[in-house]
């Protein structure tokens, strides 16, 4: 069994982000980033991601990013980061189970402020 977070998929994402000539966001287990040169595994999130309308929550956050300033890679990074750590907040509060896009929603703007606590956004 392999995981979305070895490099196999580090080095196909990479291949595709490059043949592309875009930023490549795998989601997954650990979702994985690539511009063609920069790989990125993010260590936030959970199964409660795995809700219908997340995808579109994640697109939301990076577009919202993109348009404060930040680049393209930092962006999708930075936006894939904070919607797993809606996902952390979310299970820790309630459980594994529940969740619903509209509820990480609510919780991207403690997450954005958690990473800025970090200094990550």
């Amino acid at each position: 069994k392999s995981s979305l977070a070895a490099p196999r998929s580090w080095d196909t994402v990479k291949k595709l982000s490059s043949s592309l000539n875009a930023v490549v966001v795998l989601k997954g287990h650990r979702t994985v980033i690539s511009d063609g040169k920069s790989v990125s595994v993010n260590p936030t999130g959970n199964p409660v991601l795995a809700t219908g309308g997340t995808g579109d929550l994640l697109a939301g956050a990076i577009a919202a990013l993109l348009a404060g300033g930040m680049g393209l890679f930092e962006a999708a990074a930075a936006g894939v980061y904070a919607e797993g750590l809606a996902g952390d907040i979310f299970m820790k509060k309630k459980g594994a189970s529940g969740a619903l896009v509209r509820d990480l929603a609510a919780l991207l703007p403690a997450a954005l402020k958690i990473m800025k606590e970090e200094r990550m956004a």
